[in-house]
């Protein structure tokens, strides 16, 4: 899929691809009846995960719960905080890269271990992500990983807990 905005003057613009036909095969790679994950740096092949737990109990920062190198056994392999001040792609890609290289603080919007409201233990995830802002209709904080891996047919089951 193709989003296509509209120009001040009526013409179209191309805005971004949502859809990827080729993602899986740019991506992945499968040997011997296991799936791997294709790293962004230096094409080394990350071991995809068929089940993943993260309690944040024994993390302090972003740092500690976000896969740093391939080696690595974080399951979270990035986040996205999209906002006013980090608005475009490039800018949130810089900004992720910069929070887990441990260089910089966050801008607006977060996403962080926290004892502030927690459920069964000592330590949560907090997100949070300022309003939306003229010119800038999207603001989100989002923690994601790309080393689950399903396929057709498959069940996944999920269980979270959230406050809000």
């Amino acid at each position: 899929m193709t989003r296509i905005k509209y120009a001040i003057d009526s013409k179209l613009e191309f805005a971004q691809h949502v859809y990827d036909v080729d993602f899986y095969q740019k991506n992945y790679r499968e040997i011997d009846g296991k799936i791997f994950r294709v790293s962004d740096v230096g094409n080394s092949l990350i071991p995809t995960l068929a089940y993943f737990e993260e309690n944040f109990e024994d993390t302090d920062s972003p740092q500690n719960f976000l896969m740093q190198n391939e080696s690595d056994e974080a399951g979270w392999t990035g986040f996205t905080l999209q906002s006013p001040r980090a608005h475009g792609v490039s800018d949130y890609i810089k900004l992720n890269q910069c929070i887990s290289k441990n260089g910089c603080d966050f801008l607006e919007n977060r996403v962080e271990p926290s004892d502030t409201v927690v459920r069964s233990g000592t330590r949560s995830l907090r997100t949070y992500s300022v309003p939306p802002s003229f010119g800038v209709p999207v603001a989100k904080a989002s923690l994601d990983t790309e080393l689950l891996h399903y396929k057709k047919g498959d069940t996944v089951w999920f269980s979270a807990w959230y406050y809000i």
